[in-house]
């Protein structure tokens, strides 16, 4: 498994067993937030590279964290403010869900995804594209919608939501 995905595994994981522990401790003095804080920073140090953990319960409010106000490449995490003004774009008739998209050779990239397997000349909606890039982290569908609308439009939109720390 690359440093890659272990890195994602362990976040995963981590988040998981934050919100079943937080959710069962609520009532309880913090005492499961701080061990768990504690393990996350253990884990995050011993890991062979640089990461961030950030995640809060939405119901109780608790955080953890490692390096969470850290700057960090997006990677994947791109997905979400994209989809975010995709959608947003839609709802200001700029582009129509079923507005279709040729996917030509010069779209095709290695990764992840379906795409890379498909023959290019293949006219996706835009509804389909980002449903492979949040469903299967498809990556050319990614960048085909990104390039699309421009990376700075994404900024924007996530500057008016008050996101101001992603970019």
């Amino acid at each position: 498994m690359g440093s890659g995905r272990f890195c994602r595994a362990i976040l995963a994981v981590l988040v998981a067993i934050f919100m079943a522990r937080t959710s069962s401790v609520a009532e309880k003095d913090n005492e499961g937030v701080r061990r768990l804080q504690a393990r996350v920073t253990q884990l995050s140090r011993s890991f062979p590279g640089t990461i961030g953990v950030y995640t809060r319960n939405i119901e109780s409010g608790e955080e953890i964290g490692y390096r969470a106000d850290d700057a960090f490449p997006m990677a994947s995490v791109l997905k979400i403010p994209l989809l975010v003004h995709l959608f947003r774009s839609v709802d200001a008739g700029k582009f129509s869900l079923n507005e279709r998209l040729e996917m030509g050779e010069a779209d095709w990239r290695d990764g992840s995804g379906l795409l890379t397997h498909l023959n290019p000349g293949l006219k996706p909606t835009l509804h389909d594209l980002m449903t492979l890039m949040i469903a299967v982290s498809d990556n050319e569908a990614t960048d085909k919608l990104l390039g699309m609308v421009g990376a700075q439009n994404v900024t924007a939109t996530m500057r008016a939501l008050d996101r101001k720390g992603i970019r």
